[in-house]
């Protein structure tokens, strides 16, 4: 090959291939032009490849945002149903607690008495309150004796402490110490 020729080789991926001696530019500044149209046509494809890359990025995200709204969806759907479920076992252990007490001829402020899940359990509850609402009301207890009498809140005080009830105790020496003194 002679000196004044230039042999300009093209980096690729590709395997190399050897550029005939004819085809290659004679001059210098030449040879800075075909790198000029290499690099402007590596440059659009760099581009090209940034914006594939970006639009890929950006599907990909779109897709994440539409599973996610899904689950969301899912999820608020699921919570809804939960609670409808709860809201609809309630209704019927109240259903079942009105029929309970009207079986056993309780009357309706006894119905926030009764414990029980099942039925079974309820009407056991209802049988035990009905037999305390039957029996005869005895003359008095430590705190109310019977009779018309009244007791004094000294008298319910006493009464109290007596039966070992420290807590009802202290709330009536609460309710004597802020009741209004009639002198």
């Amino acid at each position: 090959m002679p000196d004044t020729e230039t042999v300009v080789a093209i980096v690729t991926d590709a395997p190399a291939a050897a550029v005939p001696a004819a085809s290659a530019p004679a001059e210098p500044g030449a040879a800075s032009n075909e790198e000029n149209k290499f690099r402007r046509l590596f440059e659009a494809e760099e581009a090209k490849r940034k914006a594939s890359e970006s639009r890929i990025a950006e599907y990909e995200a779109k897709e994440k945002a539409v599973k996610d709204s899904e689950l969301s969806e899912l999820e608020r759907e699921k919570a809804a149903r939960v609670a409808a479920e709860e809201k609809a076992k309630g209704l019927e252990l109240e259903r079942l607690r009105e029929k309970v007490a009207k079986a056993a001829n309780l009357p309706a402020e006894a119905l926030e008495l009764l414990a029980g899940e099942t039925e079974e359990a309820l009407t056991a509850h209802a049988a035990k309150l009905a037999a305390i609402a039957r029996q005869p009301a005895q003359g008095g207890t430590q705190t109310a004796p019977g009779g018309n009498h009244q007791p004094t809140m000294d008298e319910r005080i006493e009464a109290a402490q007596k039966a070992g009830n420290t807590l009802t105790a202290m709330a009536l020496k609460r309710q004597q110490a802020f009741a209004p003194r009639s002198e």
